[in-house]
């Protein structure tokens, strides 16, 4: 005789527990460098404009370009080792 509150079994799905935490893993570590590339990249501009807001009030001159395409560079930088990061730690840090 079963009851009203018998544990209902869990669907197949042709998953395995390892793979899904693999894909976990994956989705996390692109949700994390995503994250930090946006607060990256928020940071390389603000610092560009206010690069530029100062060297136009200065003196007029043009603004060092090569200066703000290493703040992208790094920026990029940090998103790729956050990803790499996560990565490497596996499924211990979810």
């Amino acid at each position: 005789m079963t009851t009203y509150f018998d544990p209902i079994p869990d669907e197949p799905t042709g998953v395995t527990p390892e793979a899904e935490a693999k894909r976990q893993v994956k989705s996390d570590a692109r949700a994390r460098s995503l994250r930090t590339l946006g607060q990256g990249a928020i940071v390389a501009v603000l610092l560009a404009v206010a690069g530029v807001t100062t060297t136009a009030l200065t003196d007029g001159s043009l603004p060092d370009w090569a200066g703000y395409g290493a703040l992208v560079l790094q920026a990029g930088g940090a998103a790729l080792a956050s990803y790499v990061h996560r990565m490497l730690n596996g499924d211990d840090s979810i």
